[in-house]
């Protein structure tokens, strides 16, 4: 359900206590992929303002230059990108889940490049 926080608050907790293992080598870029998941799937969630003083926590302790997406479909963009990227290869789907996170702003999808 949208209103129940419980899944997101154990992976902010698993975050606290795992991310400095994750600080550098693959181990940093696999993390990158999954903070391009938990990204939308925060919007998929009404956060109290528990939570998101605590996402906000994580995410700062974490990866400090972060770059959250303003809306869900940029953050469907994103996790779209980052799947066709990872099914063509692994370590340049890596690469692009870390520059997806920390540009510094939001670049247009193909259509509205075009358009």
């Amino acid at each position: 359900p949208p209103d129940d926080c419980n899944r997101l608050r154990m992976a902010l907790a698993l975050l606290d206590t795992c991310a400095p293992f994750f600080k550098e080598g693959s181990n940093k870029r696999r993390l990158d992929v999954y903070l391009v998941y938990l990204c939308r799937y925060i919007f998929c969630k009404a956060l109290t303002i528990d939570v998101q003083f605590s996402l906000s926590d994580t995410l700062q302790a974490t990866r400090p230059h972060l770059v959250r997406p303003s809306s869900y479909a940029i953050a469907c963009d994103m996790v779209e990108r980052l799947e066709a990227a990872l099914a063509e290869d692994t370590r340049q789907g890596e690469v692009l889940a870390h520059e997806l996170l920390h540009s510094s702003k939001e670049e247009p999808t193909e259509g509205e490049a075009d358009g």
